[in-house]
């Protein structure tokens, strides 16, 4: 069987690629796209799947007969874990607080496209990475509805030490990600 994992940035796609790769043999392409010979299970990482099927790269033919999945989180929460992960790559100054990041993706270009991740691309909605016909495992219930098929327990790999949301950004995340709010039903 054919497995395609959209891997959204900050919804625990390591972890959830991990065990892929372990038991399903799932293959990552983070770069040379050109040399997946669509067949198998696989993942892009943070390159965006409808990129790749503009450019030929993954064929109408393999997205037909794949299973298309995905994991979503909280847009609050992936909200803190991508601030948290933008400091810590110094892709924001370490004096930047929740308030500056929230206010600052208020007003820059957050696109997903055929790269693994620029400027703020791993900060686009997680409803612009999705494919329609994508079935969609919400990061709270994943170990309970995938994981006891495969008889594993979801790693926590990449996580954030600092997992503390600032209420003064409420407003701001609620307005930035408002159609993950209500497409993703949070």
């Amino acid at each position: 069987m054919n497995i395609l994992f959209i891997w959204v940035p900050k919804t625990a796609g390591s972890s959830f690629h991990h065990v892929l790769r372990d038991k399903l043999n799932m293959q990552l392409y983070t770069e040379n796209y050109h040399r997946f010979n669509n067949t198998g299970s696989v993942t892009f990482g943070h390159a965006c799947v409808a990129s790749l099927m503009e450019k030929r790269i993954i064929k109408p033919a393999y997205i037909k007969d794949a299973e298309i999945i995905t994991c979503v989180r909280n847009p609050y929460d992936r909200f803190v874990s991508l601030f948290n992960d933008y400091k810590r790559t110094g892709r924001i100054a370490p004096k930047f607080s929740q308030w500056d990041f929230a206010n600052t993706l208020r007003s820059v270009t957050r696109k997903p496209g055929l790269y693994n991740s620029r400027d703020f691309s791993m900060c686009a909605d997680q409803c612009d990475w999705i494919l329609p016909e994508t079935s969609i495992i919400k990061l709270e219930n994943l170990s309970r509805v995938v994981f006891e098929e495969l008889d594993v327990e979801l790693p926590t790999l990449n996580s954030s030490k600092e997992n503390v949301f600032d209420d003064r950004c409420r407003d701001i995340v609620g307005d930035i990600y408002n159609k993950d709010f209500c497409l993703l039903d949070y």
